[in-house]
């Protein structure tokens, strides 16, 4: 079943391992491949990469959460939600009403 999911990184697959906290079974093997697999997501710059990916999500998801809290405390935000709620106005064209006004 494993197969069918998207490796994280081109370079490392997934061990299937078992292993069980309750009966200290398979333990230090489970966390030799959390070792091996940081030392070579370190090594090949995948750990570096997907820490640059996380910061760039972090920023965009912050100008997002302030864009939407400023265009909800506009003046014509709260009068687009009423209009979208009552069906007066397409969500579509409520945005691009908003969007446009932002821009100004």
């Amino acid at each position: 079943a494993l197969h069918l999911l998207e490796p994280s990184h081109p370079d490392w697959l997934p061990p299937v391992l078992t292993c069980s906290g309750l009966h200290n079974v398979g333990l230090d093997d489970l966390w030799a491949e959390v070792e091996r697999h940081r030392e070579l997501m370190v090594a090949n710059g995948g750990r570096e990469e997907k820490r640059a990916r996380q910061q760039l999500a972090w920023m965009w998801s912050m100008v997002d959460d302030r864009l939407r809290a400023y265009a909800r405390r506009s003046d014509l935000g709260p009068e687009l939600e009423a209009a979208v709620l009552a069906g007066e106005i397409a969500p579509t064209a409520a945005a691009e009403r908003l969007l446009e006004a932002l821009q100004r």
